[in-house]
């Protein structure tokens, strides 16, 4: 017979070796059976209690557990009753079973809450004793997700959007690209633009089917989509923004700069944010402006602010090149947003880079000091910060109070602080208020609050622009 009949095919052989290895596999687990593996459950004998009973207890996983979730989302077995392992994909079926052909899979809910993949037995409760249906979990207290998919705003159209360009391929705008693509029934994604060809965030909005272009302000001018985008995010620096705009200035576009450059007017959406719905260019200040000037303006609506300090604390993690390049910027335009926009005659900010590991989520400390209050003033400022807390939380629902509202009367030796024609001669109150921003985990990290504050907030003013244009739009016609 010739050297041809006997040949044996690449295919054929990567076959014959898979083959080879499951029976290896499936001998050495009789092996293991026969002698007694160390750590094997063995099957008690008749007349002997089961090893579970003899003072143990059962290492039964708890329901919330990552491994008794991924149990639940094992590969099907075959029909032979082993499973379908890795391998070559001649030994695999072409449809999965139980679906036909073209059919698309089921969505299987990755949340215990709702029965998706569980076994019956298993899923929740109400208090009543009711089984939940997929995907209701409120009858059990449990908290809403971070960011579910927002029913448009008011006077929104739904089946048109506005297409929107992103400058800066980072962090802080792949995230953004992300809760403009997920999130908004007002906006849509048109094009990402960074300088780098080999930037990751170039590279993920490709794959997403978005326009990108690594040429920067230059190449989305060129782009053939920039007379549909209406507004354009500038996640650069602040010294790249100051050229983005003035390239930008011509074509009539609205711009929402997430940088420290304060070209445009200081926007806080919770605060301000209807004074400056025509403007062209708006400045969402900082992270620790967005987390904290809503309180001080908050105090201010119930008594004034004569100084008002606040000490941002971030995950070093979450601090790129961008933000470590512009801490001085930062600093300056964070106190100019607490004196502008919250009110305080006088501001101070502090930035803190945590380098802690595993990574603290963004901590914002807010200390203001007050003409002396009594007790029923004081209860009115704790109820204009609840409320203002949960006016942020409308469009960053990670952001909450850490704990309750602090009050100390203090005499005139922080006179110096307060500007000479506040100076109070029978002392102040001071306030204090803790807070904490947890990510929405979209695209960052959880503990990158201060992240996901600034696009959130970015996220929020851009609709609110889009929309209140097409309204005067619609009267001017």
């Amino acid at each position: 017979m010739g050297a041809s009949a006997c040949a044996v095919s690449p295919r054929q052989q990567e076959v014959t070796i898979y083959e080879h290895a499951n029976a290896f596999r499936r001998a050495h687990r009789r092996f293991r059976r026969h002698r007694g593996a160390p750590g094997h459950r063995r099957r008690a004998s008749v007349g002997r209690a089961p090893a579970r009973s003899r003072g143990r207890p059962a290492r039964r996983l708890p329901l919330g557990h990552a491994r008794y979730r991924a149990r639940l989302h094992r590969p099907a077995r075959a029909r032979g009753g082993r499973r379908l392992h890795g391998g070559p994909a001649a030994i695999r079926p072409a449809v999965p079973q139980g679906r036909a052909a073209g059919a698309r899979a089921r969505p299987r809910s990755h949340r215990l809450g709702g029965g998706g993949g569980l076994p019956l037995r298993h899923r929740r409760r109400d208090p009543g004793g009711r089984r939940l249906a997929a995907g209701d979990r409120t009858a059990v207290g449990a908290r809403p997700a971070r960011h579910p998919r927002r029913h448009p705003p008011e006077g929104a159209s739904v089946t048109k959007k506005t297409k929107v360009a992103i400058i800066g391929s980072g962090n802080i705008g792949s995230d953004l690209m992300f809760k403009v693509h997920r999130l908004s029934e007002v906006l849509e994604m048109g094009v990402m633009v960074g300088i780098d060809p080999a930037s990751d965030g170039l590279a993920r909005a490709g794959r997403l089917g978005f326009e990108t272009t690594h040429e920067g302000v230059d190449g989305l001018i060129a782009s053939p989509q920039f007379d549909e985008i209406g507004v354009v995010f500038d996640a650069t620096s602040a010294g790249a923004h100051r050229h983005n705009a003035a390239k930008l200035a011509p074509h009539g576009k609205q711009l929402v700069d997430l940088t420290p450059a304060a070209i445009g007017p200081y926007v806080v959406p919770a605060v301000n944010l209807g004074e400056h719905l025509d403007a062209d260019n708006i400045n969402m200040v900082t992270c620790g402006g967005q987390a904290t000037i809503p309180i001080v303006a908050a105090i201010g609506a119930v008594t004034p602010v004569h100084y008002a300090e606040i000490v941002a604390s971030i995950s070093s993690k979450s601090a790129g090149p961008g933000t470590r390049a512009n801490i001085d910027e930062f600093t300056e335009t964070t106190a100019a947003g607490l004196e502008q926009v919250g009110g305080a005659a006088r501001g101070k900010a502090i930035i803190i880079l945590n380098p802690a590991d595993p990574p603290m989520i963004m901590r914002d400390t807010v200390q203001v000091l007050v003409s002396r209050q009594d007790d029923d003033a004081r209860a009115a400022i704790v109820a204009a910060v609840e409320a203002r807390i949960a006016e942020v939380q409308r469009y960053v629902p990670g952001y909450r109070l850490k704990q309750q509202v602090q009050f100390r009367d203090v005499d005139a030796e922080f006179d110096g602080l307060v500007p000479a024609d506040r100076r109070q001669g029978e002392g102040y109150t001071h306030v204090t208020v803790f807070l904490e921003v947890e990510g929405a985990a979209m695209y960052l990290p959880s503990y990158a609050g201060n992240l996901d504050i600034m696009t959130s907030a970015a996220l929020r003013a851009a609709e609110r622009l889009v929309l209140s244009a097409r309204e005067r739009k619609e009267v001017h016609a």
